[in-house]
């Protein structure tokens, strides 16, 4: 699937808007994975956040640093966060609910 695919062919100011409502999703669920066990849960939604903010910052080219996906997994014991991106990229409306899109449009 191409950028534009799967961007709906959105104009850079939505696609600002959505990047802005990732990456401070990526940051708050960054911040509760310090948490020792919610980190199972928050840090599958923290990746989640960092492809998609990557892959928008990116246009398309790139899903972000994998050395930096395999130290957070690696932190949050590997199986839950992938269990979570794998749920968050499945369900849109889980995956727009984690990321912050609900009200961007």
């Amino acid at each position: 699937m191409t950028f534009e695919e799967w961007s709906g062919g959105a104009d850079d100011e939505t696609l600002y808007e959505l990047y802005d409502a990732a990456n401070r999703k990526y940051k708050m669920f960054l911040l509760i994975s310090l948490i020792p066990i919610v980190n199972w849960i928050t840090m599958g939604c923290a990746i989640f956040a960092y492809n998609n903010k990557c892959y928008i910052k990116s246009r398309g080219r790139s899903t972000g640093n994998g050395l930096w996906r395999l130290i957070l997994m690696v932190y949050a014991f590997i199986i839950p966060p992938l269990l979570v991106v794998k749920a968050c990229a499945s369900i849109e409306a889980l995956g727009n609910k984690v990321l912050g899109w609900v009200n961007v449009e």
